[in-house]
């Protein structure tokens, strides 16, 4: 369900990636975005909120290539 939702969002993104890129892409989110990954950021390390969801949105934008412009 979690990876029928990364695609769902960054469909658009995901696109512009060959069938082994895209397939990386989506389990790296995935990896990136799970309940141990936040938790550890929060708990562990003690961030904020706010730091760890800029931490979480500046990885996802260095995996994705840039959002194609809308025609």
């Amino acid at each position: 369900m979690v990876i029928r939702r990364i695609e769902e969002l960054y469909a658009s993104e995901l696109t512009a990636l060959d069938k082994r890129e895209r397939h990386q892409t989506i389990l790296a989110i995935d990896t990136l975005v799970d309940f141990e990954s936040w938790a550890r950021m929060r708990e562990q390390f003690g961030w904020s909120f706010e730091d760890a969801c800029d931490a979480w949105k500046r990885a996802i934008d260095r995996l994705l290539p840039p959002t194609p412009p809308v025609s």
